[in-house]
């Protein structure tokens, strides 16, 4: 089943990316790297830090500008509160791309600097820019096909530091 779902998802994508191509919308490197550039600008962006909180406020407004239905799964662990970011657009099967957008606290592997948290372009940021893109590209017929659901979990980057798993969002999410 799991080998189903990841050929589906692989081929909806890229069968939506084209898609996309041939019309007037093209998906565009610069613009995600755009948003990128934004997230990183809002600071660290672990669990409970005011720059989490901006970034999923500005994930929420660029999904709800580009068309989609936009909601949140918000849940405590550990005496924190985290959200999750929901967009949905289209009808049929349903068709998951996720992505996290937290950072972590600590840069518990640099070699250098432990101290500091991780500014998080790549890991909790690209992914973010790209399915923001995505967002914006992704029309029909590809909706028309599948409900498409664009993830932006939280809890997910924070997994070994002071005893947390990795991606508390995720799996809280479908235990919901």
């Amino acid at each position: 089943m799991r080998r189903w779902g990841s050929a589906l998802l692989l081929l909806l994508a890229v069968w939506g990316l084209a898609a996309c191509a041939r019309g007037q919308t093209r998906f565009s490197g610069r613009r995600a790297y755009a948003h990128v550039r934004r997230l990183v600008a809002m600071g660290p962006r672990y669990v409970g830090s005011p720059g989490n909180r901006q970034a999923g406020d500005y994930i929420i407004a660029q999904l709800r500008r580009y068309g989609w239905e936009v909601s949140t799964h918000e849940f405590a662990y550990r005496n924190r509160n985290l959200r999750n970011i929901i967009a949905q657009k289209g009808a049929g099967p349903i068709v998951l791309v996720g992505t996290h957008y937290d950072t972590r606290p600590l840069a518990d592997r640099d070699p250098h600097d432990r101290s500091q948290p991780v500014p998080g372009a790549n890991d909790g940021g690209s992914g973010a820019g790209v399915l923001l893109e995505l967002a914006r590209v992704l029309r029909a017929p590809a909706t028309e096909q599948a409900q498409i659901w664009l993830v932006f979990f939280d809890g997910e980057d924070r997994g070994e530091i002071e005893n947390w798993p990795y991606s508390v969002g995720a799996y809280q999410l479908v235990n919901d």
